[in-house]
């Protein structure tokens, strides 16, 4: 459209200056000239230039009535008008188009501000997100800081129960310890983790959620418990929506399971970090044990070392003493050792004394200490036993060795010990006395035939 307004306005304008030019008239010179605004008015949008044009043209027709020409003013009137209107609808069309533009940079610029908020939202919940990841990390590694300062499974376990009862929300939670006894799995020690304390029995159903890890070599993960237990033909009580079981190995076997009940899913996994944690140390305790144990005993019968020994002997004698308690010492000796040796050989003689040492842990207490005092010589105190109880223990130890069948190049043979007895305070109140005193005695049943019993003193 506004090329063809500029044609028409040219046409005339160049007819205007075409006459002039060979007539010399003003008439055609003014309204030439008048015609130049028109055309220039169509390259500008603003007001001020629609004014102007409207000035100049105004003027123009004004020039062309004095000179007279009422027909080519009436034309250049119409001409003028018609482009005008077409001048200002393209105006306002330009305006428009213009306004609807600027409104929709204003919507990006709005929608770009928009997704910067937003992603300034996610950043900051990326941010706090991270931020708590790396709190429960901290949280972690302080839990792991502080069990791996002990060596001894209850002071672990004290940590464990705090940091657990701490850090999560659950119904119940239980530690279980396991022993395997000729292949059968079999619950040694149940310890409930929110009072802190070993418990008689464990669930009725723990027997099974046992036997499903061990089978599986997995955790046994049921955030419906009720829906999965159906899955494992595992029988719950309905009370429990969901069960968490972590084994913990020790030597490629299991050795405890922790179990927890209605714990949060989504805790599932912060929980398992944390037992496999303390699965860790469990395995450092019963190294640290071993080592111990390796230490203190001896390596064929699992009797006391002598060093070890004697200071639990020291020990125990000054309680007594102070108590006003009796103690008693025995001393053993296999008889004829030697020759057993010499005619069956060390093997069949170290299995000999393997089977003695048995003999003798069988037949007495817990608070006793035992001793491999020597090669074939075994160190027994009794604390809070008479010479009257000591000897009793004595011949009933001499006996079961006495009718026991030792294996010896494939037929039974049969071997005695010779026992000596000292009691404190009666014999003495020293403890290396009191030793050599149950030697003396010891050294008198050599005498009198071996396979017996004397007393010091009788």
């Amino acid at each position: 459209m506004y090329i063809i307004i500029i044609f028409l306005l040219s046409l005339v304008f160049f007819f205007n200056i075409l006459m002039s030019s060979f007539s010399n008239n003003q008439f055609y010179i003014f309204s030439g000239l008048s015609i130049l605004p028109l055309i220039l008015s169509v390259y500008f949008t603003k007001k001020i230039f629609s004014y102007i044009v409207l000035v100049l043209s105004i003027a123009s027709a004004v020039v062309i009535f004095l000179l007279g020409a009422e027909s080519y003013l009436a034309l250049f009137l119409g001409l003028s008008f018609v482009a005008s209107f077409i001048i200002s609808n393209e105006n306002k069309k330009r305006f428009i188009k213009s306004k609807i533009n600027f409104n929709n940079e204003i919507k990006k610029e709005k929608e770009s501000i928009n997704h910067c908020k937003e992603d300034n939202r996610k950043s900051k919940e990326h941010i706090s997100e991270v931020s708590q990841q790396s709190q429960e990390i901290e949280n972690l590694y302080e839990i792991t800081k502080r069990m791996s300062a002990y060596l001894v499974f209850e002071d672990i376990f004290r940590i464990l129960c705090s940091e657990l009862k701490n850090t999560f929300e659950f119904d119940d939670c239980r530690l279980i310890h396991i022993n395997r006894i000729k292949g059968e799995m079999r619950l040694e020690e149940v310890y409930d983790i929110p009072i802190e304390s070993r418990i008689k029995d464990a669930k009725s159903y723990d027997s099974k959620i046992i036997e499903i890890i061990d089978e599986k070599r997995l955790h046994l993960s049921l955030p419906q418990a009720q829906k999965s237990a159906k899955e494992y033909e595992l029988i719950l009580p309905l009370k429990i929506e969901s069960l968490l079981a972590i084994p913990i190995y020790i030597d490629e076997r299991i050795r405890s399971v922790v179990i927890v009940e209605n714990m949060n899913p989504e805790s599932f996994e912060k929980f398992s970090i944390v037992i496999g944690q303390f699965g860790l140390e469990m395995r450092k305790v019963r190294l640290y044990e071993l080592v111990e144990k390796l230490a203190i005993t001896d390596g064929l019968t699992g009797l006391l070392l002598r060093r070890h020994f004697l200071m639990s002997f020291e020990k125990e004698l000054e309680r007594l003493l102070v108590n006003k308690v009796e103690l008693s010492v025995l001393m053993l000796d296999i008889d004829h050792f030697k020759k057993f040796n010499d005619r069956f050989g060390h093997l069949v003689g170290d299995g000999v004394l393997v089977k003695i040492s048995d003999i003798i842990r069988n037949n007495t207490r817990e608070i006793d200490l035992i001793c491999r005092y020597g090669g074939e010589e075994f160190c027994l105190v009794l604390p809070e036993t008479s010479k009257e109880g000591a000897t009793a223990v004595g011949e009933r130890i001499r006996k079961q060795i006495e009718r026991e069948n030792f294996m010896a190049e494939g037929e039974f043979t049969r071997a005695s010990i010779s026992i000596g007895v000292a009691a404190s305070p009666d014999d003495s109140t020293e403890m290396l006395d009191l030793i050599d005193k149950a030697d003396q005695a010891l050294y008198k049943a050599k005498e009198s035939g071996r396979n017996n019993t004397c007393v010091f003193g009788e």
